[in-house]
């Protein structure tokens, strides 16, 4: 895999220069372009960067280089050139005028059939890239998290007399199928393609071993405090109906997250990959989703993907996944998320039936050859 860095100089000494990778001649080439790499853009990036390199096309990844999200890098594809632009906390700002600069620097150096952007900063500063695109190259744009469309449209609409002058090029979106692409096609001129993430297939055969005490596990690659809070809160809540039942939490830890989880007599284990997520949530009784995730809710289709019967709460990420009541449970306040978990604990068949109508429409929906035939064939319409 290859790795560009840029330093903490001026924009005009971040050029990459030409790629050195050992790619296909002929392939068509893709730049994707992110900003921080959350679960959601994660769950896409990397089963279609597999997809892509499997198929011979060359690929560019440029993205922000937190720390949190290292474990991406390890897990790309080896024939992925990934461009990494230093994330200093201290310099908001510059570090998107940074990934801006090297992605012009690509476009300007590189010969680029298909832009990727993905999230919607690296979608403002696409704005900038329409006069150095080539007319056969393709524009994409996937929001991972339904607000920034509105955002999209209120800008389109404000600043749609300023983007002709510029030559910037109005992308086609790929979202997947849910609140995203329903409100694409409501409101956007633009083609918009339903493609879904994926998941690695063995977690569809997983055998499934329940811990021996009851076990309940949420969490989430990246820290949602009011989440942890209501999951704290029913910890507690739940145990003092004596029910006999642990409680994990999973995702970044901090000092102070791992005391507000000891408080309420929550485990506490961090991720640093895609493995240490699998290991944690196979063994629970049920997973819980205590809050609204941004964008495509990858761990939410995890467990499902796992067999587990999953209580989550009711908003429009969570209702593209479960149906309430045949493949999982959504709940609107804590006493209906109580009721729910101590149903699913004190019935062992309930449990096996939810999981089972999780685990097979997970398979059907999320495999990683639904999602390479659908993104391949998007990408090779140019």
């Amino acid at each position: 895999m290859g790795h560009a860095d840029i330093d903490l100089a001026p924009p005009a000494a971040t050029d990459p220069g030409p790629s050195n990778g050992p790619h296909p001649t002929a392939a068509r080439h893709v730049l994707h372009v992110a900003g921080v790499v959350h679960e959601g853009v994660h769950g896409f990036l990397n089963p279609a960067s597999e997809a892509l390199a499997e198929a011979g096309f060359r690929q560019t990844l440029v993205f922000l280089d937190h720390p949190r999200h290292h474990h991406l890098v390890a897990q790309l594809p080896a024939r992925v050139d990934v461009c990494l632009v230093p994330f200093q906390e201290n310099h908001r700002l510059r570090r998107w005028l940074w990934l801006g600069e090297l992605t012009q620097s690509l476009l300007r150096n590189q010969t680029i059939d298909v832009v990727h952007v993905h999230g919607f900063l690296p979608w403002a500063l696409g704005l900038r890239f329409g006069s150095l695109l080539p007319d056969h190259t393709q524009v994409f744009y996937t929001p991972h998290g339904s607000r920034s469309l509105a955002w999209i449209e209120r800008l389109q609409s404000v600043s749609g007399s300023l983007l002709a002058p510029a030559q910037s090029r109005l992308p086609a979106i790929i979202a997947p199928p849910g609140p995203e692409a329903r409100k694409a096609l409501l409101h956007h001129a633009q083609p918009v393609f339903e493609i879904d993430a994926a998941l690695p297939d063995l977690l569809f055969a997983m055998p499934r071993r329940e811990a021996r005490r009851p076990l309940l596990v949420a969490g989430d690659w990246n820290l949602h405090q009011a989440g942890m809070e209501r999951y704290c809160q029913m910890a507690v809540l739940l145990s003092a109906q004596e029910l006999n039942v642990s409680f994990n939490w999973i995702g970044h830890l901090t000092p102070w997250v791992r005391t507000r989880l000891q408080a309420s007599n929550v485990g506490a284990h961090s991720l640093t990959a895609d493995t240490d997520l699998w290991q944690r949530l196979a063994p629970a009784w049920c997973h819980v989703a205590p809050h609204a995730p941004h964008g495509f809710p990858m761990v939410t289709a995890t467990a499902m993907a796992l067999g587990l019967p999953t209580v989550a709460i009711d908003c429009a990420e969570h209702q593209q996944l479960i149906e309430h009541g045949r493949n999982g449970f959504l709940f609107r306040n804590m006493n209906e998320a109580l009721t729910l978990l101590s149903q699913l604990i004190d019935q062992p068949a309930l449990r096996e039936r939810i999981g089972q109508e999780a685990r097979q429409r997970a398979a059907m929906r999320w495999s990683r050859q639904a999602q390479q035939h659908a993104l391949l064939r998007t990408y090779s319409r140019g």
